[in-house]
């Protein structure tokens, strides 16, 4: 047998043909997170495109398995908020069975072990991006409840007796915001993004 490495010249993160030119809600949340952690989200950085190619396959197969489900989940089109303003969104999907719900899918290389088992009031801190971006999006889309379906790619970071990495772990949320909560996170993102005159 002979083994050899070769090129394929593939884009593994094109540009989203959907995403409309101008200033986008994630350019808000980007640096408004990157202002907050700035050891943890680096400007001028992006994910590794193979990481960004497992996130869109981890994606669309979420997506697959809810409909197969029977939920009423679809990606919908890019939208734009409703103010002066106007900054695009694009929310994951919407899910709509009897009441709409948005939904957020993440892949990430967190540690679940923080995470809530049972109902609570939040997340941990290390998730607050992620609750910025479903606050913007709910405020303007009118939409208090949110799915987050979180894949933990490497589950606890721990080792088993056999000294193995406990593998990935999937695991839906619900989060429910009041109107003052959304009202509240999406203009400190206006805010923000005068202070840095990206509005």
């Amino acid at each position: 047998m002979r083994v050899k490495p070769i090129r394929l010249d593939l884009d593994l993160a094109p540009s989203d043909p959907n995403r409309s030119p101008g200033l986008h809600m994630s350019d808000l949340y980007n640096s408004l997170h990157q202002e907050l952690e700035p050891d943890r989200y680096k400007k001028g950085t992006t994910p590794a495109p193979a990481l960004l190619a497992i996130g869109l396959a981890l994606e669309q197969y979420t997506e697959r398995c809810l409909i197969n489900a029977g939920i009423g989940a679809f990606r919908p089109p890019e939208f734009r908020t409703p103010d002066e303003y106007n900054i695009a969104f694009s929310p994951d999907l919407l899910i709509s069975n009897g009441v709409m719900k948005g939904g957020e899918i993440k892949a990430t290389f967190m540690s679940h072990r923080e995470m809530p088992t049972e109902e609570t009031t939040a997340l941990p801190p290390k998730f607050a991006k992620y609750v910025t971006q479903m606050k913007a999006y709910g405020h303007n889309l009118d939409i208090d409840t949110w799915i987050l379906i979180a894949w933990f790619l490497k589950g606890k970071w721990e080792k088993t007796d056999h000294d193995e990495a406990v593998l990935a772990h999937f695991q839906p949320y619900e989060l429910k915001f009041t109107a003052r909560e959304m009202a509240e996170e999406y203009a400190m993102l206006i805010s923000h993004g005068k202070h840095r005159k990206m509005i």
